[in-house]
């Protein structure tokens, strides 16, 4: 059940007005996506695997036998790592339609701009590790409470009105609290088994975009 985050600023006419909002939240299902990165990383291990087997067996270099040991586990990683964050991603986004019919893509980004880094110097290097674990305890809890309100309206009107007020709480190089997308005129053009296409309007003209079907209840609100 959807729990709304009233923030203290919210003015009366700010409370009517997210009565007649409307979000689109992730639901956790393994997507078509999900299911071709996890046997893409399968084929890449069973492929490392017997490649190197069969380098063992011909009595290859050493030397490019770890090559393609190291360069093989490090594609899978990437491979594993890429499909963690896509699907990290999508709890932390949500598809919302404000009181004027307008639709948005609100992504809470507070946690991932935070940065974890730490420089080791040889008097201060327990000091660093201790500051780089805390920043890491920090950035987890805020990519927690940032999925909770990818689950809300009140958040996504929150920065949304700021947004439409002009002030840009988002940038590429520091990141922010929320990247808003406008979806200007959002409608369905063909409904899929795992992703959705829809049109929106930019800057005067039409562009394609391609949502996935586990934010339930989208593709149903525009087939109406």
């Amino acid at each position: 059940m959807e729990t709304n985050i009233i923030n203290p600023a919210f003015t009366q006419e700010d409370i009517m007005n997210i009565q007649m909002c409307r979000s689109f939240t992730y639901a956790k299902t393994k997507s078509g996506r999900f299911r071709r990165g996890f046997f893409a990383a399968v084929i890449i291990l069973t492929a490392i695997i017997i490649i190197i087997s069969a380098a063992v067996l011909s009595d290859v270099n050493e030397m490019i036998l770890l090559a393609l040991f190291f360069g093989g586990m490090i594609l899978f990683f990437v491979c594993i790592v890429r499909i963690c964050q896509t699907n990290a991603m999508k709890e932390l986004t949500q598809y919302f339609r404000d009181e004027t019919g307008i639709y948005y893509k609100v992504v809470f980004t507070q946690g991932a701009s935070i940065t974890v880094g730490y420089a080791i110097s040889f008097d201060e290097s327990n000091s660093s590790l201790d500051t780089a674990f805390s920043r890491m305890a920090v950035k987890q809890n805020t990519v927690e409470r940032n999925k909770q309100e990818a689950q809300t309206v009140s958040a996504a009107y929150y920065y949304v009105k700021r947004f439409r007020q002009g002030f840009a709480d988002w940038n590429w190089v520091n990141g922010g609290p929320a990247k808003i997308k406008k979806l200007q005129g959002l409608s369905l053009v063909r409904k899929g088994k795992f992703k959705s296409v829809y049109t929106y309007s930019e800057g005067g003209r039409k562009k394609t975009i391609r949502i996935p079907n586990s934010y339930a209840g989208l593709s149903e609100q525009l087939s109406l």
